[in-house]
């Protein structure tokens, strides 16, 4: 099913992540450190269930990487996600689950509502409401759970406050292509601690103002 998603700003995707966050940090009675714990969100906050399959043969897209079944409250990681066979794909298998967890806080009301429209029995149907692709070209819903991920894995909040602790208070700004090299050794200490991608984690301290470099296009899933 490819439903595509209403306009939402960055500043309302994030909210929707930081809420999400202190309602699990209320149920938990403590705060919520890095690395984020976005398995345990999954599941035991949001009552989801996990599971890798071949994506790539179920779906026929060879770039697959996520799946998310609304009716049974599913989540589907492609096989060669699992960091216990690869562990160096756990920033990606992260990201992935926090990318389904956006789909799910952002968009399984519009899915329901377009099943409820169309008359459309979605528990009958084995194919997954949403696939998750790396490819280059993305939908709406899917930059937006792209940018859910991102806050919900790496909290404005936290990661400035982690940043801070590790720099004496100071919040330095790299403002040239020269000062790329720094930004990249920042983004793979940071990264290892909250166990994502070095690239996530670049994207993220620009987003949030600590580095800033020239207009260089990334992509969260690289």
């Amino acid at each position: 099913m490819v439903i595509d998603a209403p306009y939402l700003s960055a500043r309302q995707i994030e909210r929707e992540a930081d809420l999400l966050l202190a309602e699990y940090a209320r149920s938990r009675a403590a705060a919520v450190l890095p690395p984020i714990p976005v398995e345990e969100i999954l599941e035991g906050h949001l009552g989801l269930c996990l599971d890798f399959d071949d994506l790539r043969t179920r779906t026929g897209d060879d770039n697959a990487l996520g799946a998310l079944y609304p009716e049974t409250k599913r989540v589907s990681v492609d096989e060669r996600l699992d960091p216990t066979n690869a562990p160096d794909v756990l920033g990606r298998f992260r990201f992935t689950i926090a990318h389904e967890v956006g789909h799910w806080i952002l968009h399984r009301k519009l899915l329901e509502r377009h099943a409820r429209q169309t008359g459309l029995i979605l528990d009958i149907s084995p194919a997954p409401a949403i696939v998750c692709s790396a490819g280059e070209v993305k939908r709406v819903s899917d930059r937006q759970a792209d940018v859910f991920a991102s806050s919900l894995l790496m909290p404005r909040a936290v990661l400035l406050d982690v940043w801070r602790a590790r720099n004496n208070g100071l919040a330095p700004r790299c403002t040239s292509d020269q000062d790329g090299e720094l930004a990249l050794k920042w983004a793979k200490e940071l990264g290892s601690v909250f166990d994502v991608s070095t690239t996530a984690m670049r994207i993220r301290l620009e987003e949030v103002g600590i580095v800033r470099l020239s207009s260089e296009q990334s992509c969260l899933f690289d």
